[in-house]
C-alpha cells in the first residue's frame, strides 16, 4: 500500500589526501565538522527519490584555514550525476574547525563520503497512514485516476511528522489535500527503536487510495491464509459496568455481538447476532463493545478491516 523510504545519508571523513608514507607532525590537528549538520538529506535529488536511485559520492576538496570548504571535486562518482552534483553542492557549505599546525590554522586535504540511500528502517516502518477517514472513498471517484499520492515528510524524533509536502499528484486535488493533512497528523511509536537525529530524517511515502479503499471493505471469515488477525488493546469488559445497573443474570445468556473491526482499529457497524434473552442486556452490549478498540488485522504488513464476533458474558466480574 505504501511505499516506505527513509533518506540515510552519512558523511564520513576521509583521510588526508598527502603522501600516506608521510607522518602527521604530532603538533598536528586535523579538522573537525561544525555548525550545521554535515548531512546532504535536504539536497537528495527529487528525480533521483522518484527513480530509487541509490548510491555513494567521494568528494575530495581542502578546509582551508578559515574554516571553509575550497575546491570540491567527485573524486569517486556515485554513477549518477544528479547525486554527485547535489554531493558537490552540499559540500561547498560546510564549516569546520580548520586544522593547525604548531597551534597555527592551515589549509588542509579533506575527503568526505555522502552515501546516497533509500531505504525502509524499523523507525520508518512505523510509518503507516490510514486515511481513509480524511477523505470518503468510492470506485466512481478513483475511477480514471492514478490514485496515488506520493509525499515528502520529516519523521522527528518524538514521533511527530513535520513538513508533508506533496511531490506527485493522485489526480485528484482532494485526495492530495487528504493525503497532506493525514500524513502530517501522523505519530509514530518509536518504543524500542533507534530515534531519528535530533533534525529529524526525511521520508518518501505514498498514499494508495485504492488500496486504502480495499483495506476499509471487510473480510467476513472464513479468513484467507495470510492475514493476521485483530487483538485487543486492553481489558475488553465487563460490560455489566455500562449498564447503569446491576442486572439480574440468573436467567440470561451471554449477548453474541457481530461488528467490524475497521483498519484503523475501531469497532462499528455491531448487531445483535444471539440474543442474551434481555432486550436490555443486548442493548448494553451494543454501546459496550462500540467503545472497544484492537490492534488491526493486516494482511502483507496493510491494515485490514474485518468482520469480527465477540461474546460478552454477564456473568462476568
Amino acid at each position: 500500500m505504501m511505499r516506505r523510504l527513509v533518506f540515510l545519508l552519512a558523511i564520513l571523513p576521509g583521510a588526508s589526501l598527502a603522501d600516506p608514507d608521510t607522518q602527521t607532525p604530532a603538533a598536528t590537528i586535523v579538522p573537525v565538522g561544525s555548525g550545521r549538520p554535515h548531512s546532504c538529506v535536504e539536497n537528495y535529488p527529487e528525480a533521483a527519490v522518484k527513480a530509487g536511485i541509490e548510491g555513494a559520492t567521494t568528494l575530495s576538496f581542502t578546509v582551508t584555514a578559515q574554516g571553509k570548504v575550497a575546491d570540491v571535486k567527485v573524486s569517486k562518482s556515485s554513477g549518477n550525476a544528479e547525486l554527485d552534483a547535489a554531493a558537490v553542492a552540499c559540500a561547498g557549505q560546510w564549516t569546520y574547525r580548520p586544522a593547525t599546525q604548531d597551534g597555527v590554522a592551515i589549509d588542509r586535504p579533506w575527503t568526505a563520503n555522502v552515501q546516497w540511500k533509500l531505504h525502509g528502517d524499523d523507525a520508518a516502518s512505523r510509518l503507516t497512514p490510514l486515511c481513509t477517514s480524511y477523505h470518503p472513498l468510492t470506485e466512481q471517484l478513483l475511477s480514471g485516476i492514478g490514485g496515488v499520492t506520493r509525499l515528502t515528510l520529516r519523521l522527528m524524533p518524538d514521533g511527530s511528522v513535520t513538513q508533508a509536502a506533496i511531490v506527485g499528484s493522485s489526480g485528484d486535488a482532494t485526495l492530495d489535500d487528504a493525503a497532506q493533512r493525514c500524513a502530517g497528523a501522523q505519530r509514530v511509536d518509536l518504543v524500542g527503536v533507534a530515534p531519528p537525529p535530533p533534525e529529524g530524517v526525511l521520508l518518501s511515502t505514498a498514499i494508495d487510495w485504492p488500496a486504502q479503499l480495499r483495506s476499509s471493505v471487510p473480510i467476513a471469515p472464513p479468513f484467507p491464509d495470510g492475514l493476521t488477525l485483530p487483538r485487543a488493546i486492553g481489558r475488553h469488559g465487563p460490560c455489566s459496568r455500562v449498564l447503569g445497573f446491576r442486572p439480574n443474570t440468573n436467567s440470561v445468556g451471554p449477548t453474541t455481538v457481530r461488528f467490524t473491526v475497521t483498519n484503523e482499529g475501531n469497532v462499528q457497524d455491531g448487531a445483535v447476532q444471539q440474543s442474551s434473552g434481555s432486550h436490555e442486556l443486548d442493548k448494553g452490549a451494543l454501546s459496550c463493545t462500540a467503545g472497544w478498540h484492537y490492534w488491526p488485522a493486516s494482511r502483507n504488513g496493510t491494515p485490514q478491516a474485518v468482520q469480527w464476533v465477540a461474546k460478552v458474558d454477564w456473568h462476568e466480574r
